[in-house]
């Protein structure tokens, strides 16, 4: 059986979806061809992940006539983006349309920005229209697919297809072990929009109303390092607060084992596969409302608790909360956030994928006899 050439345009090399990729290339359906923006993210300081998939980077000048080419020269392939702002993207997608030949679209939780009125309008108008006249529009959980909706994409053609981890490498740790004191950490780019700052404030209320015997780890990089750490310092509490650095991936599992719950205050947060990563590595998740994966996945005082954004107080009540749990429960939680993380494995995605390829193709097919039969019958 020949494969279709399924031409995914994504942003930059990420270990968020290396085993996306690695398992979508072992498609009997379809043959992956990926197309990156960028060949890195400077938000991120990972290395990027070794490939077993083939993939390249677009070029843009200021359209990329490669995959223009390969897309609408070959009646077969199918197109798949991540990117609808890409204008080689655009481009495409136009073209599809007034072709009226499939395509796919996928998307975490659109961020709201301010834009001028005009922009705002156009902006609508050609993401209702795409949005509405595509195969599938696949979003990134429950909150992605509302939004999506709302921008446009029909119900019927929402298809769940939230990221998902390696739940080999991220798997709970083999013992539990012992410890006097609950350590809860992060693991995030060191960003306003993360939240940590709340983190600290509420740790330090903690600490301040006589709540002990808990420890604090953040890991990560970014622009918000030494505000982060002279807040710290500032509160009186680097006896409470670690900062960890930058980790890689492939030692990321070890981050997670150190903990007992993992803490995600962002005041938005898109998506947030760390969450994921921590459910599968069996921890009790507290995130805040605007945290899209625990929205998705976290059910709360099951697997984990959900606070107000960019609420210290809240945030302060959601760890308090979790300290008074006894030693059994927090266990219970971690079991049913393994569960969380195993609803949504790599080879149901591609099982998804291949499935939407091949209705896709079918339906196409059924299109041109159609359409050959109303031929002849002029004839």
């Amino acid at each position: 059986m020949t494969r279709l050439p399924l031409h995914w345009v994504c942003q930059s090399p990420s270990p968020y979806n290396d085993v996306l990729f690695r398992t979508l290339s072992g498609s009997r359906v379809f043959g992956l061809q990926l197309h990156y923006l960028q060949a890195d993210c400077p938000e991120y300081f990972w290395t990027t992940p070794s490939s077993r998939y083939s993939f390249r980077f677009l070029r843009k000048r200021p359209l990329d006539w490669a995959l223009i080419r390969a897309v609408l020269g070959d009646r077969k392939s199918i197109f798949l983006t991540a990117c609808w702002h890409d204008p080689t993207s655009q481009f495409i997608l136009s073209a599809l349309i007034v072709r009226r030949r499939p395509y796919l679209i996928w998307n975490d939780t659109p961020t709201t920005r301010r834009r001028n009125w005009i922009k705002e309008q156009l902006r609508r108008t050609f993401l209702s229209t795409v949005l509405s006249k595509a195969t599938a529009v696949l979003g990134t959980g429950k909150p992605a697919m509302q939004m999506l909706a709302n921008l446009g994409a029909p119900i019927n053609k929402l298809v769940n297809f939230p990221y998902c981890v390696d739940l080999e490498h991220f798997a709970p740790r083999r013992s539990s072990g012992s410890s006097e004191r609950v350590v809860l950490g992060t693991c995030a780019r060191l960003h306003r929009i993360k939240g940590l700052d709340l983190a600290i404030r509420a740790i330090a209320r903690l600490v301040g109303s006589g709540v002990t015997g808990f420890h604090y780890r953040i890991a990560g990089a970014g622009p918000e390092e030494l505000a982060l750490r002279s807040l710290t310092a500032g509160l009186g509490m680097s006896d409470y607060v670690d900062f960890c650095g930058w980790i890689q991936p492939e030692d990321l599992p070890n981050f997670y084992h150190s903990l007992d719950a993992y803490l995600h205050p962002a005041r938005f947060e898109p998506y947030g596969v760390s969450v994921i990563e921590a459910l599968a590595c069996g921890l009790p998740v507290l995130a805040s409302d605007q945290t899209m994966a625990a929205l998705d996945r976290v059910i709360e005082g099951e697997s984990g608790f959900l606070h107000a954004a960019n609420d210290e107080a809240a945030l302060c009540c959601a760890i308090e909360t979790f300290l008074q749990l006894s030693e059994q429960k927090r266990l219970d939680m971690g079991r049913a956030a393994r569960r969380s993380a195993l609803t949504w494995t790599a080879d149901r995605a591609l099982e998804t994928v291949d499935q939407l390829i091949s209705e896709s193709c079918n339906r196409v097919a059924r299109e041109l006899v159609a359409r050959s039969g109303g031929a002849n019958e002029a004839v």
